[in-house]
């Protein structure tokens, strides 16, 4: 019995593979009247059917979360009463104490025996924005303005 030449074994296997899909396609087909009948004979809508497939069950929460108030992390060196508490668009400060050649933990807030020390978290005096003075006033604009203007960052 003579060997079957590779080409014509791949066609044989296309053909093979092609008649599977085409049973495959008429059993969904098949599948698919059933369904469209059983959903006109019990008049079913689309929610029946999400919750038939398990799409009900839980629900998201629309209930939005306010960020929390972030303590403050660093302190210029400049005017001691400017925190920033890390999060966000650096303030001017610091891009320009960095730009002088000064590095980021020189800023960092530090207690008497020099750890870093920061206010609890969570409490109604923290600053809400990463540019705010201690006493909870916003900083002058000389202060905390950037080179084209712009006040607080």
């Amino acid at each position: 019995m003579p060997s079957l030449n590779p080409l014509t074994m791949i066609e044989r296997r296309i053909k093979e593979l092609q008649a599977q899909a085409e049973a495959i396609r008429r059993n969904e087909q098949d599948g698919m009247e059933q369904l469209r009948a059983v959903i006109e004979k019990y008049k079913l809508g689309l929610a029946h059917l999400k919750m038939a497939m398990g799409g009900m069950g839980k629900r998201r929460s629309t209930r939005i979360r306010p960020k929390s108030k972030a303590a403050p992390k660093y302190r210029s060196l400049d005017n001691p009463s400017i925190v920033w508490s890390g999060r966000g668009r650096r303030p001017s400060w610091i891009i320009a104490g960095l730009k002088s050649g000064r590095t980021i933990d020189q800023y960092l807030i530090r207690d008497a025996q020099g750890a870093t020390s920061y206010p609890v978290v969570g409490s109604s005096s923290a600053p809400s924005e990463y540019s705010r003075q201690l006493d909870g006033t916003e900083p002058t604009a000389s202060i905390a303005s950037n080179a084209d203007g712009r006040s607080g960052v």
